[in-house]
């Protein structure tokens, strides 16, 4: 399965454009980091180090319950987004 998620991580940043991906997985009321893609050493562990962690009143929590996308254009700007 780990050799699955870590293609779906890597064809999403060629398919978006963007510097790094990550799959995540529900756990209960928690998402857990399932596979993303390796930038740098301590932006790894910074990644790392945010799950596992409650959904409820996310963006995320909001995509899980509605079972739709949820779009964020600025995550730096975005008021639903809470800095680690």
């Amino acid at each position: 399965m780990q050799p699955v998620l870590d293609a779906i991580v890597s064809s999403a940043i060629r398919l978006f454009g963007a510097f790094t991906s990550a799959v995540t997985k529900v756990d209960g009321d928690k998402l857990r980091l399932a596979a993303f893609t390796a930038t740098m050493p301590d932006g790894d562990r910074a990644i790392e180090r945010l799950f596992p962690f409650a959904f409820a009143g996310t963006p995320q929590g909001e995509a899980i319950s509605s079972r739709s996308a949820v779009s964020i254009a600025d995550s730096q700007t975005d008021q639903r987004v809470t800095p680690p």
